[in-house]
């Protein structure tokens, strides 16, 4: 399991993480932290956010993953998956929102199984589940690993792809 050090003293220039998509602090100010995303998109490309810094032990935020921590979980990926349980995207809807990079890559093993296993179906609901949280895992690879979010989605793909 991956122990989460609750450390709140961020300065401009950190990365941090939010439900999952990665932001870089640019200014604190007034006493407010105020970031935008390290990868941004056309739906995000302006975004810029703010928290008080007295709120944010409060939150989930947290800083990125180190690169030892994250080679353990992504060794996850590939291992086999047990059969039986179902998955329910609104049941599960708090690893949908969640910042847990553990608990998002066991979603993702679950979703991916389902995706490849011809007799179950994989509803929209579960394809835009799956989608959403390769992107959201892709982020936070790509940021330890010094890739692009799609080259690090490619390399989950792969790892998937092994799982037997």
């Amino acid at each position: 399991m991956v122990e989460e050090k609750k450390e709140t003293k961020f300065k401009v220039g950190d990365t941090i993480v939010d439900f999952g998509k990665v932001y870089k602090i640019f200014e604190i100010k007034d006493n407010n932290c105020f970031f935008r995303p390290l990868f941004p998109t056309r739906a995000n490309e302006g975004l810029i956010c703010s928290i008080p810094l007295k709120s944010l032990e409060e939150t989930d935020i947290r800083r990125p993953i180190d690169k030892k921590e994250l080679k353990k979980l992504l060794a996850q990926i590939s291992k086999p998956i047990k059969r039986g349980k179902r998955v329910n995207i609104n049941r599960n809807r708090g690893i949908m929102v969640s910042n847990d990079i553990e608990k998002t890559i066991e979603f993702v093993r679950r979703l991916w199984s389902i995706k490849k296993d011809e007799s179950r179906n994989f509803t929209t609901t579960k394809k835009d589940a799956f989608r959403i949280l390769m992107r959201r895992l892709s982020e936070e690879i790509a940021l330890v690993y010094h890739q692009t979010p799609q080259e690090a989605e490619k390399a989950i793909e792969r790892r998937l792809k092994r799982v037997a």
